[in-house]
């Protein structure tokens, strides 16, 4: 049986500042996916404010939302046009800029289409233990076990980096004998 839930957006998991000053995005995580209230400052625009964090054209997250206060103008990349506002819910499909529009915070509560909303990607940089996770460690170890090595499930010997990643470390000895470690 399904238990109760209970989050707050006063008191959020994660919070997304966008660029300029010009808003926030806040976000609590249910099993279903992430659940945000955006606030767009006044002047706030995609193009200009979150564009450089997404680097894509337009916006590419589907959105379904409640317009709680403030009024937000979306134009389709075809074209299309529409004004939201207070008490509107809203459908708006990937491929899109945004605005706001008068002098009034705009606040939306969105289920779709934020759980990558305005995430800032980690630097560019090389591959290392320290920015592998787990997972791709462990696969690594496989591939890399020569096949007289490699007993039925093993995955390599693994252990912590100093930068707290776990690493694969290959087997002393035969498995067989017993003296692995």
């Amino acid at each position: 049986m399904a238990g109760l839930v209970r989050k707050s957006l006063n008191s959020p998991e994660e919070t997304r500042p966008f660029e300029g000053g010009t808003g926030q995005l806040e976000l609590v995580n249910l099993a279903a996916g992430a659940v945000g209230r955006a606030t767009f400052q006044p002047g706030w625009r995609w193009s200009e404010h979150i564009k450089p964090i997404a680097k894509t054209d337009s916006c590419q997250a589907a959105h379904m939302g409640y317009f709680i206060s403030g009024r937000m103008k979306v134009v389709m990349d075809d074209g299309e046009q529409m004004e939201f506002g207070p008490g509107d819910f809203s459908i708006i499909p990937p491929g899109h800029d945004a605005w706001i529009v008068g002098n009034e915070p705009c606040v939306v509560i969105d289920w779709q289409g934020f759980t990558e909303y305005a995430k800032r990607l980690p630097r560019a940089g090389p591959v290392t233990a320290c920015t592998q996770k787990p997972a791709q460690l462990r696969l690594a170890a496989m591939k890399r076990q020569r096949p007289s090595r490699v007993s039925s499930g093993f995955a390599g010997r693994v252990t912590q980096s100093a930068c707290g990643d776990l690493l694969d470390k290959p087997p002393r000895g035969r498995w067989d004998q017993g003296n692995a470690r």
